[in-house]
């Protein structure tokens, strides 16, 4: 898959009043790949954190977020890569989920745009900005 397409939308968007959250999951083996909705919640509640966020309003404004990165790690698409890349915002109606071929850090951020700083260094090791999948 190309990235280039997804790329740019994911760096034009800006959330108005909801929160943007980009997720980066490592699921590189059957146990990080059981334990990645788990993983994901830990990683959402220090983002939130470090935004100076409530934990309690800040998950009430990802929950829907949350949920959509649930049902994606149920899906066989989850086990077709070593990792992850998640960049929401359901309120306003903008979600991507990149499989990418190689590990990465796990990471989670929120605020009005998307963290593509873990997504650029993974494409800069694979050849011509393709994704896994």
């Amino acid at each position: 898959m190309h990235v280039q397409p997804h790329l740019e939308a994911i760096e034009r968007f800006r959330a108005k009043e909801a929160l943007a959250l980009s997720l980066y999951l490592d699921l590189s083996t059957p146990t990080a790949r059981a334990k990645a909705a788990q993983r994901a919640f830990a990683l959402v509640c220090e983002a939130l954190r470090r935004a100076g966020l409530d934990r309690n309003d800040g998950l009430s404004r990802v929950a829907e977020d949350l949920e959509l990165v649930r049902l994606y790690l149920k899906t066989s698409a989850a086990g077709r890569s070593s990792s992850v890349a998640f960049f929401s915002c359901a309120q306003e109606l903008f979600w991507r989920a990149l499989p990418l071929p190689g590990p990465l850090a796990e990471s989670a951020s929120v605020g009005e745009s998307f963290d593509l700083g873990p997504l650029r260094s993974s494409l800069a090791l694979e050849p011509q900005g393709e994704l896994a999948g």
